[in-house]
């Protein structure tokens, strides 16, 4: 007589494999949100010390992320020199008009979750935004990475260091 597995066992391998595999999913996504935010968190945070080091030898800041003494991997857009767009597919820009009351600050854009995250490079002010209604994951990355309560329809988290 031949030992083999029945068809009931195989089902319940199945069955455990397919609960374990619900439960990791998730907790997968989660922490590759987490991953992407910071990123792009410490992206902004990069552009904008060179953005000050660039205002400390030249007595203001630049439109141009070619004049900042940093290397980010990307793709640049030809007709606009502040923006570049990361390997991941997220989006990130320098924001600063050449006037004296302008609020100079670095934003990026992650698309899953879609978050912004932007930082003054003058004050050091953060703000973290979810633009979608009910976009949980979103507002879960806001909240833990800034604190903060949900107003209206975006998430506003601001946190000045």
């Amino acid at each position: 007589m031949k030992k083999a597995f029945t068809l009931i066992e195989l089902l319940v391998v199945i069955l455990i494999i397919g609960i374990l595999a619900a439960i990791a999913l998730p907790q997968y996504k989660t922490a590759v949100a987490k991953t992407r935010f910071l990123q792009v968190v410490t992206t902004a945070r990069n552009l904008a010390e060179a953005q000050k080091r660039y205002y400390l030898a030249n007595n203001t800041y630049t439109k141009n992320l070619d004049d900042l003494d940093i290397e980010i991997p990307g793709n640049r857009l030809e007709d606009r020199p502040s923006n570049i767009y990361l390997k991941n597919g997220d989006f990130c820009s320098i924001n600063y008009n050449g006037e004296e009351q302008a609020v100079p600050w670095v934003g990026c854009e992650m698309k899953k979750p879609f978050t912004y995250y932007s930082l003054n490079y003058q004050t050091g002010r953060q703000a973290c935004y979810s633009y979608e209604r009910d976009n949980y994951a979103a507002d879960q990355l806001c909240r833990n990475f800034l604190g903060g309560e949900m107003t209206g329809i975006k998430t506003h988290m601001w946190h000045s260091d």
